[in-house]
């Protein structure tokens, strides 16, 4: 085998190992990103709850207010 075709090979070898790990490295970034979304959509769950939750005390506080002045 010429030595010219051996370079290549082994230069086509390495763009390919290097691709290869630029994929895999994208493939993590993914995951890692799409792991935080969840982190995130659960959060918004609990807050959306926290906040309802607040909201009927308030509401309950309110009225509680309200027949208070009617005495």
């Amino acid at each position: 085998m010429p030595a010219g075709f051996v370079a290549y090979e082994d230069a086509a070898g390495d763009r390919a190992r290097g691709q290869s790990d630029a994929i895999r490295g994208a493939l993590e970034t993914v995951r890692d990103t799409e792991q935080t979304a969840i982190d995130i959509a659960d959060e918004l769950g609990r807050n959306r709850e926290t906040i309802g939750s607040i909201r009927g005390h308030v509401a309950d506080a309110g009225r509680a207010i309200a027949s208070g002045q009617g005495l």
